[in-house]
């Protein structure tokens, strides 16, 4: 009798097929002395996209989070930017700037190192966590310090808006 409750209170699932995550992996090449900067990108589930649409998703990234190093840096934010990110993102990168001036007020030798270098882009790492969000990771170089800049892209229409951008 305890045998067929048991049975009868037991659930059964259907079986789900794994879909192994499909991986991207390419590099972009820089127009700095030729350099190249590797990317890593990961899908959470099966996607349409091609090897090329998660290429330039690496680029535009890449260009991204350089653009926005400059933000909070203190230069102005550029049309490309404000064309791709949302104004809740570009108002929160020029409040990151505020906040580091502050700081670069406080020590100048990390004033003289984030005003005097270029941003150069070391590594992109991303995944599609679903069919209408996109997180990214891109680590810069600013002189002998490594900063990494997080960027959430979000599906609006047919193209993709950066929502957030983070750097530290």
């Amino acid at each position: 009798m305890s045998n067929e409750s048991d049975q009868s209170r037991r659930h059964a699932f259907p079986q789900r097929r794994r879909i192994p995550p499909q991986v991207f992996d390419g590099s972009i090449l820089l127009a700095i002395d030729r350099l190249t900067v590797p990317y890593h990108i990961t899908t959470c589930f099966p996607s349409e996209l091609t090897e090329a649409d998660f290429h330039a998703a690496a680029m535009r990234s890449c260009q991204l989070a350089c653009m926005s190093a400059d933000v909070v840096r203190g230069r102005t934010v550029p049309p490309s930017v404000a064309r791709v990110a949302s104004r809740s993102c570009i108002s929160r990168l020029r409040t990151m700037g505020m906040l580091l001036d502050i700081h670069m007020d406080e020590c100048g030798e990390v004033r003289h190192e984030m005003r005097r270098y270029p941003v150069v882009p070391i590594l992109v790492n991303g995944m599609l966590v679903s069919p209408t969000r996109f997180e990214m990771c891109v680590r810069l170089g600013i002189g002998r310090t490594t900063y990494w800049s997080s960027l959430v892209f979000r599906l609006t229409g047919s193209r993709w808006l950066c929502v957030l951008a983070d750097f530290g």
